[in-house]
């Protein structure tokens, strides 16, 4: 299993050494933004395998897997900013 941590992407002094992260949360708006500075067409990135859950994406982790992840992701979560559960 391949573990991709975009903490990788900072340097030994704790700066990112690539100019843009884009966020899947913002995916469109970021990619509209990569599109525009290699000045190329924005266009609509398709959805693929949409799902209508109604359940919180909380509900799909227990203390151990939550645990995993953090344990994984702790520079990545800590760099970004996020927190489990928001």
């Amino acid at each position: 299993m391949q573990i991709l941590v975009c903490a990788k992407s900072l340097g030994s002094d704790g700066v990112l050494v690539i100019d843009f992260v884009g966020r899947f949360e913002n995916l469109q708006s970021d990619f509209d933004r990569v599109c525009d500075r290699m000045g190329i067409e924005q266009q609509p990135l398709p959805h693929k395998n949409v799902m209508n859950r109604k359940q919180h994406y909380t509900e799909f982790y227990d203390d151990e897997s939550q645990a995993l992840v953090k344990a994984l992701y702790h520079q990545d979560i800590e760099y970004f900013g996020y927190e489990f559960g928001t």
